[in-house]
């Protein structure tokens, strides 16, 4: 996570500046750098939050997608039941039809 970002929380925590003659005041910046410090822990505890939340949500995405799959798998083999002996009836009938016509 961090490779992505220039700065973390302890290296704005550890940063150093030059000071000049008319530079910024110390307080100020340590103030700022204190307030973006959090603001990155923050964001950081965030976006681990939220990658936990993908993770969740791939694992059910996943599993409902399996289970789909499993019953996409037994409608068709019940449809391959079903038409099975619908054929069979079907034969049946036409023997039976054909037996009928030659008597």
């Amino acid at each position: 996570m961090n490779d992505k970002l220039k700065q973390n929380p302890e290296s704005i925590l550890n940063k150093r500046f030059n000071v000049d003659f008319k530079g910024y005041s110390p307080l100020e910046v340590d103030s700022f750098l204190d307030d973006i410090m959090h603001d990155y822990a923050h964001y950081e505890s965030m976006i681990a939050s939220l990658v936990r939340q993908v993770e969740k949500l791939e694992e059910s995405l996943h599993s409902y997608q399996t289970k789909l799959l499993e019953a996409n798998t037994s409608l068709a083999a019940l449809k391959d039941n079903e038409s099975a002996p619908q054929s069979d009836v079907l034969k049946r009938l036409a023997r039976l039809e054909a037996l009928l016509e030659k008597k």
